[in-house]
């Protein structure tokens, strides 16, 4: 193993330490510890929001963002690049984050993200060479790594479940989820790879999470 992919390095545990948070005026810390956050180079935060009420966050360093609009809608956008992100419901994407402040404002009444912030070369360190995404990094510009939302499927729900229920403690846990964040990026490139040849239409999309939604809040009930 390689100094460059040791779990603990001093660099990692700088960039955790560093990342900040900001909503409704008052300033908070953005790292939600899910055991030993600060031996690895990933961050969970679960961020629910009301229309008017807009977050932002400052980072010092450039960073990726796994952003996963659970419920209802929202705009990340960065104020360097002035370029703006929509995220529909039940959608998700890939954002490159140079330095600074980006803001997350709901347009929906209630919005529910789960957002999983990587150190942009643990994050580079999955993706094949000639992947487009790196387009961001070098130019250093903030954008989606993929050029449309894709919608949260079973797998990748799954798989958020799995990192938000994980029950392991100290290094068991830094290692299942290092391994949870390493597969969810590996299940997101699939399924882009995967609507390039076979797509559905987004209302034939929207109508399977309305009747996925229905059955998943009214259990109880019987459909025969």
């Amino acid at each position: 193993m390689t100094s460059s992919e040791n779990i603990v390095t001093r660099k990692e545990k700088t960039f955790i330490d560093e990342l900040t948070l900001q909503g409704n005026g008052k300033h908070f810390n953005a790292i939600n510890y899910i055991g030993d956050l600060s031996s690895i180079n990933f961050d969970i935060k679960n961020l629910i929001s009301k229309k008017g009420e807009a977050i932002s966050f400052f980072t010092k360093h450039n960073l990726v963002v796994m952003q996963f609009c659970l419920h209802g809608e929202s705009v990340c956008a960065s104020n360097a690049a002035k370029k703006t992100v929509l995220f529909g419901n039940a959608t998700y994407n890939i954002l490159y984050i140079p330095k600074g402040e980006v803001f997350l404002t709901p347009i929906s009444e209630e919005v529910q993200l789960m957002n999983i912030f990587l150190e942009e070369a643990f994050f580079f360190r999955q993706m094949p060479e000639n992947h487009s995404a790196f387009y961001y990094k070098d130019s250093n510009t903030f954008g989606p790594i993929f050029k449309k939302n894709h919608y949260i499927n079973a797998k990748i729900e799954h798989i958020l479940n799995e990192i938000t229920n994980c029950e392991f403690e100290g290094h068991l846990e830094t290692l299942y989820l290092k391994a949870k964040m390493i597969e969810l990026i590996g299940l997101q490139l699939a399924q882009a790879k995967e609507q390039k040849t076979v797509g559905l239409k987004s209302a034939e999309v929207e109508k399977m999470i309305e009747v996925k939604e229905l059955i998943t809040n009214n259990l109880n009930e019987s459909y025969s």
